[in-house]
């Protein structure tokens, strides 16, 4: 039996495998199911599945935006607007990985922590990255 807040309902009965068993089942916080056993290694609904997921589509996107940079003659505005564009969902999800309960895939920090984390690896990259002075003839 399933519980919701507001009523108690049954789930109707499987009729090709003549049990509801396996429709009964939930996960709990370990990664198990009741009755199942442990999940497979590579669950596709699992919370760390996705992060991992979103975490690599998003840096490898950022990867090509700056080997296009590099290595091409593209247009620079384009590729600033598409690295603006796929930074946001990276930080999201940088900030999920920090924020995140151990169980599903984070290092369960809280936000206070993970926003001074984020700050302190933002001044030690403009601290320690060198940016070159600016000269007479560089006025834009």
């Amino acid at each position: 039996m399933y519980r919701t807040p507001t009523s108690t309902f049954r789930l109707p009965e499987d009729k090709c495998s003549g049990s509801s068993e396996s429709m009964k089942t939930s996960p709990n916080m370990r990664g198990t199911t009741e009755s199942h056993g442990p999940r497979p290694a590579l669950d596709l609904k699992a919370p760390t599945f996705r992060l991992r997921v979103r975490r690599l589509v998003f840096g490898a996107g950022l990867a090509v935006v700056a080997a296009i940079y590099f290595w091409t003659r593209f247009s620079h505005t384009i590729l600033f607007w598409a690295a603006f564009v796929l930074n946001r969902p990276l930080g999201a999800t940088v900030g999920d990985l920090i924020a995140k309960p151990v169980a599903q895939g984070g290092l369960h920090f809280s936000r206070l922590v993970a926003s001074f984390v984020l700050l302190g690896r933002i001044v030690a990259c403009v601290a320690l990255i060198p940016q070159p002075a600016a000269t007479k003839g560089d006025a834009a």
